[in-house]
């Protein structure tokens, strides 16, 4: 897998969020190989579906639609739950994002620690959700991408 750059006509804000632990990739990664030998056809559905919300959510992004771009996210982040890749003070923070009116909502890098990331499109949505995230006494960044 390669990064690569999409270039958006406008632009949007997003949160993220620390939940102040740490994992070890080496452990998620091969609790998730242990997963897909265990449970091989469940695997490999996880993982279609997975490709195509990525599919569809690079779409939604490049067209700007942000409502679509929110949903995708939230479908990720119940796929990376499935795959034992979140944890629950994760999962909580995403639902405080999600309750405070974020779009969409997930997990990223390694999992079980690090951070969430929480689509916010305006200044006050990101304010708002960075605030219920920063009640909770995790660190928050806002940031924008895009124009």
């Amino acid at each position: 897998n390669t990064a690569e750059t999409i270039k958006l006509d406008k632009s949007v804000e997003l949160v993220i969020a620390s939940c102040g632990m740490t994992s070890n990739t080496k452990d998620v990664v091969a609790d998730v190989r242990k997963l897909k030998e265990m449970k091989p056809e469940q695997f490999d559905t996880i993982v279609k579906q997975y490709l195509q919300v990525v599919k569809e959510g690079r779409k939604a992004l490049e067209n700007g639609d942000f409502d679509a771009v929110g949903s995708y996210m939230n479908q990720n982040h119940k796929l990376l739950q499935e795959i034992t890749v979140s944890n629950e003070t994760l999962d909580n923070m995403v639902q405080l994002a999600l309750n405070a009116g974020a779009l969409g909502a997930k997990v990223t890098g390694t999992g079980r620690g690090g951070n969430m990331i929480a689509l916010t499109p305006g200044k006050p949505l990101q304010d708002a959700v960075a605030k219920a995230l920063e009640d909770q006494k995790y660190r928050v960044w806002k940031t924008v991408i895009g124009v």
